[in-house]
């Protein structure tokens, strides 16, 4: 289990999702998974093994380090669905736990402010379910 994209990729097929059923996933998604969990620091209990003395007894210091840290959202809602989280390295001085954004409180708007900025989202073409102020 040397190979940080085969380490768990077993593990991960078929794994269990809604109602029991396993989870059909590409081997390359499964191997690009095994080898995040080995950034993460995650180790099958066999290499771990591997490492224990005479005795059977391990060192904190022979064993693996992580390499990547979950840097949570910069702003959106904080659970498992929001996608602006990333990975980066362990080291990476840049990457701190970031502040809270403060958003804007539609309700400390004007009723011409909140127009605005209701033709700012609507004309950016990224959104389709804007209703124009005052709709249902």
């Amino acid at each position: 289990m040397g190979d940080p994209r085969q380490m768990a990729a077993w593990a991960l097929y078929l794994a269990p999702t809604i109602a029991g059923s396993g989870a059909i996933t590409h081997p390359h998604i499964l191997a690009d998974w095994s080898a995040h969990l080995h950034a993460c620091g995650f180790r099958h209990v066999d290499e771990i093994r591997k490492l224990a003395d005479e005795n059977g007894m391990i060192h904190v210091d022979k064993l693996p380090k992580q390499r990547v840290k979950l840097v949570p959202a910069k702003f959106g809602q904080p659970n498992g669905l929001n996608a602006s989280a990333r990975w980066v390295p362990i080291d990476d001085p840049d990457a701190q736990q970031p502040e809270p954004e403060e958003l804007l409180n539609v309700d400390e708007m004007s009723a011409i402010q909140r127009e605005a900025l209701w033709h700012q989202l609507r004309d950016r073409h990224d959104h389709t379910d804007f209703y124009a102020p005052g709709s249902p």
